[in-house]
């Protein structure tokens, strides 16, 4: 029965890491494509998802070296707080509190409440929305400098850079991988 519920977390554990890279993998790509227009912010739009992409790959050799539930669910939830750290720097890249940032942590926190016991799944949640809360503050009070990629002239709606930023990071990016994470956890059960 041990055995059985190690390898059934491991295998499902495992299918997290295939999801995180097809789905980073195809944001990296799609954020390659589009840099060749004026002011797209390809640092970090392109950067910091090709890190994390990246970041999966000692992540799932050290899943592999497991060899209990319980150290699965420890690597597996400091994946997951790194994660919301490395998303916590992608926010403060793309504008802080004045863009769509909040919904980056949407997958690390799902991940963290739907695979992990549950106070593992409330520290991840935590680090994601303290984050998120540092970073805004930080940068009311002027202590971080806010970084908006897309400042220029031209009102945002009519900035071709910004329409295609929000385009791929909120309607292609995050429905799609909405929906290809939502299927991807009903495989499993």
């Amino acid at each position: 029965m041990r055995e059985e519920r190690f390898l059934e977390t491991r295998a499902i554990i495992e299918r997290t890491i295939l999801v995180r890279r097809v789905t980073l993998g195809v944001f990296s790509l799609l954020a390659l494509a589009v840099t060749g227009f004026p002011r797209f912010p390809f640092n970090p739009l392109f950067t910091v998802p090709f890190a994390w992409f990246l970041l999966t790959f000692p992540f799932g050799w050290l899943i592999k070296r497991q060899r209990s539930v319980r150290a699965l669910h420890n690597v597996h939830a400091a994946f997951l707080s790194a994660e919301a750290v490395l998303v916590t720097y992608l926010v403060h890249r793309l504008g802080g509190v004045a863009w769509v940032g909040v919904l980056f942590y949407l997958f690390t926190v799902m991940y963290a409440n739907f695979f992990l016991p549950k106070y593992a799944g409330y520290v991840v949640t935590a680090i994601a929305v303290g984050g998120y809360a540092l970073v805004g503050l930080l940068e009311y009070f002027g202590i971080l400098s806010h970084i908006f990629p897309f400042a220029g002239e031209t009102p945002p709606y009519q900035d071709i850079a910004y329409v295609l930023a929000t385009i791929l990071v909120g309607g292609v990016g995050f429905y799609s991988v909405l929906a290809f994470t939502v299927r991807a956890f009903a495989a499993l059960y």
